[in-house]
């Protein structure tokens, strides 16, 4: 029997896919600003009845639509109470019911390993917005960002002023000293539309922020960053001053802990994020992304090749494309359970261990960065088996379309 025409453009789409996961030598924090759109936080409206023109003016403030400078990384499901509720809206009803309606739940991108546990609840407020999509450290982190800041670090203090104080003193420290001697990578010329600016241009500046423990504006940033990792809520080391890096469109890579917070770590990272991009599609790469105002699509400027989120497992295709950001659900949750898996990597840089193993536990992060670090090779490699692999398809097709054409 003769294959049909589906049957062989899916075998030739199952041999080519595989190797749309590349390289690209523009380092890794150019290449997120210009290409990866922050992930959708998912906040959920409770309300019954109609809502007023007031409310409605404060959800245009969670789309976005209140400036064009604000454009927060939100999906908005509204849910109505008087009708039945299902999927993971009924869920969560369940388990954080308010009298005070509407009430707003909000939870972590879908990719976040602790998306579960809300970063914030309350009644929806014109406070209670705002609280949601704006406060002064994220301003900073945006504008840092924005003015060119390669990576920016957030310290979150522990309360325990001495450790606090001897933590930020080694983050800058080694950030002042990394930026010294960390090289960009060469841009290649295959490379170049990848990037918006001549390669001269591009310049490698780190900086630190530092988040008080009793700093009540920074709530909602706090819980942000407690959410990066599965298990840094736990007893064991949610007491220990905490290190971020963040970069691209406010994007947390993982937290370094107490001990953790050292030299080696820091460079680690940091030479990670100025190094060239081992993979351009979001999905494979560690991190998840904070919740920010900034309208990026109208602040950055973008060079042309888009971004496409394709998670690949072995000769099998499933689409892992996240969810835009502010998209609008109304009284509908059957969608809810329609997530992407986040990717191996990103999971394997999200161990966390207790406070005795801290140092080690932030070098078994770095670990898996120097594996994403050291796949460049792997990758050309897969290129080129890929390649290979077509070739021999093509040849395999041919055969079966003379085949065919044979006299009977």
């Amino acid at each position: 029997m003769i294959p049909s025409r589906s049957f062989l453009a899916s075998v030739l789409l199952l041999v080519v896919l595989p190797v749309v996961c590349l390289a690209c030598s523009v380092p890794v924090f150019r290449y997120a600003i210009e290409h990866w759109n922050p992930d959708g936080y998912v906040v959920r409206v409770f309300y019954k009845g109609e809502l007023s023109a007031e409310q409605n003016q404060w959800l245009n403030q969670l789309r976005g639509n209140d400036s064009s400078e604000s454009k927060p990384n939100i999906n908005l499901l509204l849910v109505n109470l008087d009708q039945p509720l299902e999927g993971d809206s009924a869920e969560v009803w369940k388990s954080h019911p308010s009298d005070a309606l509407p009430a707003m739940i909000v939870q972590m991108p879908v990719s976040a390993p602790a998306r579960a546990t809300p970063i914030w609840q309350g009644e929806l407020t014109a406070m209670g917005v705002q609280q949601l999509i704006r406060s002064p450290m994220r301003s900073e982190i945006e504008k840092r960002l924005l003015d060119g800041d390669s990576v920016v670090w957030v310290q979150l203090d522990s309360g325990q002023s001495e450790k606090d104080n001897l933590a930020f003193e080694v983050l800058k420290k080694e950030l002042q000293r990394l930026e010294k001697e960390i090289e960009l990578p060469k841009i290649e010329e295959a490379d170049l539309p990848s990037l918006s600016v001549a390669p001269a241009e591009l310049k490698i500046r780190f900086s630190a922020l530092r988040v008080a423990a009793n700093d009540l504006k920074e709530n909602t940033l706090r819980e942000m960053l407690l959410s990066v990792e599965a298990d840094l809520r736990d007893e064991s080391v949610r007491n220990l001053t905490m290190a971020f890096p963040v970069f691209g469109r406010g994007r947390a890579l993982y937290a370094l802990t107490g001990e953790g917070i050292n030299a080696s770590t820091i460079e680690d990272a940091c030479r990670f994020l100025t190094g060239a991009c081992q993979c351009t599609v979001k999905a494979e790469n560690p991190g998840v992304d904070l919740l920010l105002s900034a309208n990026w699509s109208s602040l950055v400027t973008v060079s042309q090749p888009k971004e496409v989120d394709v998670d690949l497992v072995g000769l099998g295709i499933a689409s892992s494309i996240p969810a835009k950001p502010n998209q609008v659900e109304t009284d509908k949750t059957s969608a809810d359970a329609q997530q992407p898996a986040p990717s191996a990597l990103a999971a394997s840089t999200n161990v966390h261990e207790p406070p005795a193993t801290t140092a080690t536990t932030a070098n078994q992060k770095m670990h898996a960065i120097d594996e994403l670090q050291q796949s460049d090779a792997q990758r050309v490699g897969l290129l080129a088996l890929g390649l290979g692999t077509i070739g021999v398809a093509a040849v395999f097709l041919v055969g079966l379309l003379l085949l065919a054409r044979r006299p009977q």
